[in-house]
């Protein structure tokens, strides 16, 4: 450990300002000795050498790219590096110390996990085996949720103040509101596979658990931008979509909600249910979330404008911004479409006229911020071209240079931000083509579905592989 001093009070003349020991005044000027937290079994490097290195590659040419904005804005958590150390004594390091590392970021695979088979759910063009595909994501998405809970309890349990520190790390307490989130999207799930092939106990036992969901949602998205606006300070320049994602629980309330509706079989069942009732809290909520993210948006784009695309580890965060706008256009049109269904008798009019009313209001709404997601999407995918383009740099300059830390793209768990948000617009895409009975747009959110389960399969599957050749939840030093 090294041994810090503390400076003593000046208190000699201003003439003797000028005429220091010259060794004191070398002493002065040497930087403090790095301090550091090593796990055991970790190869060690020092602060310093990182600088040097970080000053190199911005003398480069390459993207600037500051530690704080890759520490609070990727989502990668400080206390994992996310490499694998090289000379690392793997019998050193146990399960005990891997699980440390075991984060709130981890419950995004189980939110992906869970999207894709709500959006196998919303393929129009039925096939034999189809739903039971679509089962199979399910259990997977409970195994998944329920390990996630064991895991990181146990971190919390054999590391005392790792639970309260987590609230206060800003790249892991963004993540936090996953884990609801991962709750919504079952009950999601359990809406659209459970209802049909159960009674009515799950209906009932479903209406209940919206409301607690709700609750939930509204209540953890203000507690955790609290807790971010009074112990921690952002600048624009670490701005990412991540930002928006503690209010994300109240982007899927008004798809929960109509996937309950839309699961009981008979108006009847509505009226057992409250629908009316369910209707007017989903929508309450589902527009805060997204005026909520709208305000962010702006700073969003702001961001882009003066500082440019977000540094390589961090582009996978901008598909985030796809989701407010998907999820919403998913809840408001499928809610107009039940219209009919959900408001049954009505005291402003008869009901087939209110419920042509409320449909056609709902598909115009849905309809533009369809389009909204639709662009955020394209804009997504157009800020990838950077990652191709810093790759073949690296290619052509790997006989002249050593790869530069700003361009390097180290694979996490943040690579999840290619699936859950995108599964939105695929579940609204699905909306808007059967709301106007379009064959082309049911095509595109097909092809858009298949295409976001192949991206599922390689990111799952780097994520298992990454995990045991512990290139994921692997020790490596933190800088304090």
């Amino acid at each position: 450990m090294w041994k810090s001093s503390t400076p003593q009070p000046f208190t000699g003349t201003n003439k003797d300002r000028y005429h220091l020991n010259s060794n004191e005044d070398l002493e002065s000027q040497q930087p403090p000795p790095p301090r550091r937290v090593t796990f055991k079994g970790s190869t060690t490097h020092t602060s310093t050498e990182t600088d040097h290195r970080s000053r190199a590659d911005e003398e480069n040419g390459d993207v600037p790219s500051t530690a704080d904005e890759e520490r609070r804005g990727s989502g990668v958590d400080s206390v994992e590096l996310k490499e694998h150390v090289s000379g690392c004594k793997s019998e050193n390091v146990t399960w005990k110390d891997r699980l440390q590392l075991f984060t709130w970021n981890w419950f995004t695979m189980v939110m992906a996990t869970g999207g894709i088979a709500n959006a196998i759910n919303s393929i129009p063009f039925k096939f034999y085996g189809l739903n039971t595909i679509g089962n199979i994501f399910l259990i997977l998405t409970i195994i998944l949720f329920v390990s996630c809970c064991i895991l990181i309890t146990i971190r919390f349990c054999t590391r005392p103040g790792s639970f309260k520190q987590s609230f206060l790390e800003p790249s892991e307490s963004l993540f936090i509101p996953a884990s609801v989130v991962s709750c919504g999207v079952m009950l999601m799930a359990f809406a659209k596979y459970g209802v049909p092939s159960s009674g009515k106990w799950l209906q009932t036992g479903l209406e209940v658990l919206f409301w607690v969901y709700a609750a939930m949602a509204f209540l953890s998205s203000c507690a955790i931008y609290v807790i971010l606006w009074s112990t921690q300070q952002f600048s624009l320049r670490e701005m990412t979509p991540i930002w928006v994602f503690p209010v994300y629980p109240l982007l899927i309330v008004a798809p929960l909600a109509a996937s309950l509706i839309n699961s009981v079989p008979t108006p009847t069942d509505t009226l057992r249910i409250s629908s009316k009732t369910i209707i007017v809290g989903a929508i309450t909520l589902q527009g805060t979330g997204f005026l909520v993210s709208a305000l962010i948006y702006s700073a969003y784009l702001y961001r882009l404008m003066t500082n440019g695309l977000p540094s390589p580890r961090q582009l996978p965060s901008m598909f985030v911004s796809v989701g407010p706008a998907g999820f919403t256009a998913t809840g408001v049109i499928q809610l107009g479409t039940l219209a009919s269904k959900a408001i049954p008798v009505t005291k402003v009019g008869s009901a087939e006229t209110v419920s042509v009313i409320v449909r056609v209001l709902a598909y115009a709404v849905g309809l533009v911020i369809w389009g909204f997601a639709i662009w955020f999407f394209v804009l997504s995918v157009f800020g990838q071209w950077r990652l191709l383009r810093l790759r073949r740099r690296r290619r052509s300059n790997s006989g002249i240079q050593s790869e530069s830390k700003s361009t390097r793209i180290k694979f996490d768990v943040t690579f999840f931000a290619y699936v859950f948000p995108n599964s939105a617009l695929v579940s609204a895409t699905h909306m808007v083509g059967q709301a106007f009975e379009n064959d082309v747009v049911e095509i595109l959110g097909t092809v858009l579905g298949v295409s976001l389960i192949v991206v599922w399969i390689v990111v799952f599957g780097k994520t298992v592989w990454g995990v045991w050749r512990r290139r994921l939840l692997w020790p490596a030093e933190k800088e304090i």
